[in-house]
């Protein structure tokens, strides 16, 4: 008995289309959960290496668990809270 792996695959590719609009949501709700501490962190640290090390002493969640804070995903969600500030105020 074969198994048609095309029809399979086919069906995987397509169920992906409102996940993505989920997870985007997921994503900005956690971002916005978690700015006061972001930016707080950075503020009192005065770099993203500093900001980060103070976010996983607090235990700052982030979006996967069990995961730390790094230098990068600090100024990734600093540049977010700024693009999102940008577009409000452009309302």
């Amino acid at each position: 008995m074969e198994i048609n792996n095309d029809h399979t695959n086919a069906t995987r590719v397509h169920q992906g289309t409102n996940g993505g609009k989920a997870y985007q949501a997921k994503c900005y709700q956690h971002w916005a959960s978690v700015r006061f501490h972001v930016e707080l962190a950075y503020l009192t640290e005065k770099s993203y290496a500093g900001a980060a090390r103070e976010l996983n002493r607090k235990r700052v969640p982030t979006m996967k668990e069990n995961s730390q804070w790094y230098a990068q995903t600090v100024k990734d969600a600093l540049e977010h809270y700024g693009a999102i500030d940008s577009h409000s105020s452009d309302d």
